[in-house]
């Protein structure tokens, strides 16, 4: 058995959040956060999407690998936009 201690990991990406908000705000909460745990700025995926994003960080792959190119995806059998 390792002798490792297990905690917990939470990741947060925070959609359409410049670094520029984060440095001139104060967000008390938020900058104690980074400074108890990591906090890194990384580049988003294009196109910079919520969905595109979240499966570019749960695989660390860009969309031309994963596959995610929006939020939504064409059902070509009913012909419609479906919300994912």
């Amino acid at each position: 058995m390792s002798d490792h201690t297990r905690q917990p990991i939470v990741i947060a990406m925070l959609d359409g959040f410049s670094p520029e908000y984060f440095d001139q705000s104060e967000m008390p909460a938020l900058r104690a956060m980074a400074r108890r745990g990591r906090s890194k700025i990384v580049q988003a995926c294009m196109p910079a999407v919520t969905n595109v994003n979240n499966v570019g960080i749960c695989t660390g792959e860009w969309p031309a690998v994963h596959g995610i190119t929006a939020n939504s995806y064409f059902d070509h059998a009913t012909r419609q936009e479906h919300y994912m």
